[in-house]
């Protein structure tokens, strides 16, 4: 399996080359200058965040936090009722959602979807965005396991494949904004082209200014590159890996997961076959989760 970490192919067109490039000086550019819009992590993931990442989280809290919101409380809902936690009886309230599911699992779903809704909306890119959440929430379920096999800092792990992608949406935001300066229309290939080459290190950018753990950032910016990673070396080659099995989710063909069963990142973790055989059989669950949340 090529280090990559890669959503969409991005083999550049004759077409778009020269569009790719005025692009690719002007984001530089801003990165390098510092001035690169960056969104400000708002209210509700903010708080949420806060709650969970404390080991005394209040529950009662969590639970009137996502009462205020319809449209959060809804996915919770669905997700704990969905086939992969729901069993046989369909529950309506938030508090038994999270008697089913933990107050973990509730407030890392939460964190997802409320900074999903609240942060990233770009208009014709729609189904790109909802393309790059639903990799991201499924490399971040992935993080948890790997972390469980590993008897690691699980939610640290989850934050790490939620977020590993962050940067993409703010390329593609400010590659949009870019578009009347530079004279130039941005086409989705272009666009994956540009989201690839830059998510990394505006990614660690981006949670950095957010105060997120060091551990975030540093697996933002080395994921694809983990042999280079100078700390949390374990935790960035978890990410990848995480981001490598939430590639197969939807229509991975048996042949990608055969090879993505020889990647060396599962040895490097001490990672034995039938450990790697737990998580391919998380497929068909966590693809079951992500449905549930209907992004």
């Amino acid at each position: 399996m090529s280090n990559t970490g890669l959503l969409i192919d991005d083999s550049p067109t004759s077409d778009n080359s020269e569009t790719l490039d005025v692009f690719c000086a002007a984001l530089a550019n801003l990165i390098d200058r510092k001035e690169l819009a960056l969104p400000v992590l708002p209210e509700v993931p903010s708080k949420v965040l806060t709650m969970t990442t404390n080991p005394d989280m209040n529950i009662a809290e969590l639970s009137n936090l996502i009462h205020q919101d319809q449209a959060l409380a809804s996915h919770v809902l669905r997700v704990s009722n969905s086939a992969s936690y729901g069993g046989t009886r369909q529950i309506a309230s938030l508090t038994q959602a999270i008697t089913r599911l933990g107050g973990r699992l509730v407030g890392d779903i939460a964190f997802g979807i409320s900074l999903q809704s609240d942060v990233f909306q770009i208009k014709g890119f729609e189904k790109m965005v909802r393309q790059l959440w639903r990799h991201a929430f499924a490399a971040g379920l992935f993080g948890k396991e790997i972390a469980r096999l590993r008897r690691r800092n699980i939610e640290g792990q989850y934050l790490c494949g939620l977020l590993h992608t962050i940067g993409k949406p703010v390329i593609l935001q400010a590659c949009i904004g870019l578009q009347e300066e530079l004279g130039r229309t941005l086409d989705k290939d272009t666009a994956t082209i540009l989201m690839n080459n830059f998510h990394n290190s505006v990614g660690s950018i981006l949670t950095f200014s957010w105060g997120l753990p060091d551990l975030v950032s540093k697996t933002c910016l080395y994921y694809t590159n983990y042999e280079e990673a100078p700390t949390f070396k374990d935790e960035t080659i978890a990410t990848y890996l995480a981001s490598q099995l939430a590639l197969l989710i939807g229509d991975s063909l048996e042949k990608e997961q055969e090879v993505l069963r020889s990647d060396p990142a599962f040895h490097l973790l001490n990672l034995y076959p039938e450990d790697v055989q737990l998580l391919f059989d998380k497929l068909d669950s966590i693809s079951e989760i992500i449905a549930a949340m209907a992004i």
